[in-house]
């Protein structure tokens, strides 16, 4: 379910710098590579090897004929556009769209991604099915019905790993 080449990159990560991971008991990993309409958010449970699937959005920006592929990737203020790399999920806080959880970049990728307010939460045109999803700023918008389960596992200081896997 979650792709080798992107979860191997995320857990060789996680175990050189394990320490810097308060919250060891779940790594995310977002294959920005799938077509929004499929699940592309693997979140793992370290414990028990549990995957939980999931749909999210991607930055307009990265998807220029707006048909659910992100084909472009950037770290610029205003872009609109998803950032690749390491993130260090931080503290939960409640804003615009409710509870939601703030990301530290840790790839020159995306080190902007807080300047950025690049973000995890729920999202209005996100959807727990197989339909392509909205678009967002750059964020990890989530459907509604996740959100809180998503925020409340992931905050404090997880792993989540955006790449695009190479595997078809």
């Amino acid at each position: 379910m979650v792709p080798s080449d992107l979860l191997k990159e995320a857990l060789t990560y996680f175990e050189r710098n394990r320490r810097a991971f308060k919250n060891q008991r779940f790594i995310t990993v977002v294959d920005l590579g799938r077509r929004s309409n499929l699940e592309r958010m693997f979140i793992i449970n370290m414990s028990t090897g549990a995957v939980t699937a999931l749909r999210t959005t991607h930055g307009f920006g990265s998807d220029q004929n707006n048909d659910g592929y992100a084909e472009s990737f950037g770290n610029v203020s205003g872009s609109g556009k998803s950032s690749l790399g390491f993130y260090k999920v931080a503290e939960d806080y409640y804003g615009r769209f409710g509870h939601s959880i703030r990301l530290d970049g840790l790839s020159s990728t995306n080190s902007r991604a807080r300047a950025r307010a690049v973000v995890v939460h729920g999202y209005d045109g996100v959807y727990e099915k197989r339909v392509i999803q909205s678009l967002s700023l750059g964020c990890f918008g989530l459907s509604w019905g996740v959100r809180d389960w998503v925020v409340n596992t992931l905050k404090g200081g997880s792993l989540l790993y955006a790449g695009v896997s190479k595997q078809k």
